[in-house]
């Protein structure tokens, strides 16, 4: 079978398909449920392919040209490190092919993904980046439509007349307003009290750009915790929140303990590898719904090198130390209540206490008590 690559290929106005034939049919009625679209027909029938065509296409990745983003990156690590071009064509796609108002990456028809993701087709690493950009896109394409309406009066200049009026229908609905109102307890929400919501002094750049431009000015790659504290203080060199300061100190302190160790069992102060600073991190600081603190889209890139998810049950390092100091205090207060009985045994046998200390006032009531009832129950004998 021939493939006509250049069928798939972006034009370079509008990001149509190249070879498309002409404008994208006329859009179906509005759905009678805005949550839940309905699943309107395929844009492009004769882009609809087999998978065993799309592998064939991937498969011929390296016998055609595809523009590549940087061409200082190998594979696919363009995605999320310098990807202004990536999110400008795929905000084209899908403004071009917006037959109905899609509001959220998961009430998009599968068909139209699919009209989306073979135009999109680069290389057979990028599935999931493709899910993950158009999810973004999408969703920042809501998010300054509503912007527009609210300083404007405005449409977004993609949307006809009836997708605003869907827009408007939805923003005015129950559902988004119980979605927004979540959301935004969401970002205002803080771990610990005092901490404030989450901040980050990145700003529209990835973690992962920012992971590349300090790895070209450090010459290596640096750690989570170098990359965290870089993301998370002013210009001023303070924290933007408590709770950041809070994981870079420990962390730092635990990997200082941890690079002592080494070095001692090793007879060296070569330090851990770059790897195992990580995996410290990761393991140091607690997920808060699967997500951990001060990674970003680092996390699944993590994940994959570790070869696993962190586990559940994992606890940062300042709730293992309030959980160990309440244990101490409760073993402490048991160790009282032991040496309380001991010394009762020892008052009522008569024998000479085994401790220096006196006994409690409570040891001593509970020793009376319990002979004045033996010497009670002795009289009642005879």
């Amino acid at each position: 079978m021939v493939i006509d690559f250049q069928f798939l290929r972006f034009s370079g106005s509008g990001g149509l398909l190249a070879g498309s034939s002409g404008a994208p049919p006329p859009p179906p009625p509005p759905p009678s449920r805005l949550p839940e679209p309905v699943d309107a027909p395929p844009l492009f029938p004769e882009c609809d392919i087999t998978l065993e065509e799309v592998e064939e296409i991937l498969n011929s990745f390296d016998t055609r040209e595809v523009p590549l983003i940087d061409p200082e990156l190998d594979g696919a690590l363009w995605f999320g490190v310098n990807d202004k071009d990536l999110r400008k064509k795929f905000t084209a796609i899908i403004t071009s092919n917006f037959p109905q108002l899609y509001y959220c990456w998961t009430v998009v028809p599968d068909n139209i993904k699919r009209s989306w993701w073979h135009s999109f087709i680069h290389t057979d690493k990028v599935y999931k980046e493709f899910n993950q950009l158009g999810m973004q896109r999408l969703k920042q394409m809501m998010n300054n439509a509503k912007r527009r309406h609210q300083l404007h009066g405005l449409p977004p200049e993609w949307a006809t007349d009836d997708l605003y009026q869907q827009l408007l229908s939805h923003w005015n609905s129950d559902h988004f307003k119980n979605k927004s109102s979540k959301a935004k307890q969401s970002r205002l929400s803080q771990k610990f009290e005092g901490d404030g919501p989450h901040r980050h002094t990145s700003g529209a750049k990835s973690f992962k750009k920012r992971q590349k431009e300090m790895e070209k000015e450090m010459g290596r790659t640096p750690s989570i915790v170098e990359l965290v504290a870089r993301t998370h203080k002013k210009s001023d060199g303070t924290y933007v929140d408590p709770r950041a300061e809070r994981v870079v100190s420990t962390v730092t302190q635990r990997l200082t303990q941890l690079s002592q160790n080494v070095g001692d069992s090793a007879g060296s102060s070569s330090g851990l590898s770059a790897s195992d600073q990580d995996r410290c991190y990761v393991e140091s600081v607690s997920p808060n719904k699967g997500r951990i603190y001060g990674l970003g889209g680092l996390q699944r890139d993590l994940f994959d090198d570790f070869g696993a998810a962190i586990p559940p049950g994992m606890q940062s390092d300042l709730e293992q130390q309030r959980r160990i100091e309440t244990l101490e205090q409760q073993l402490a207060a048991t160790r009282q209540q032991v040496t309380n009985l001991e010394q009762i045994v020892e008052l009522m046998r008569g024998d000479r206490p085994l401790h220096n200390t006196p006994p409690s006032s409570g040891a001593e009531t509970t020793a009376r008590n319990l002979g004045t009832s033996e010497d009670e129950e002795t009289r009642s004998a005879n």
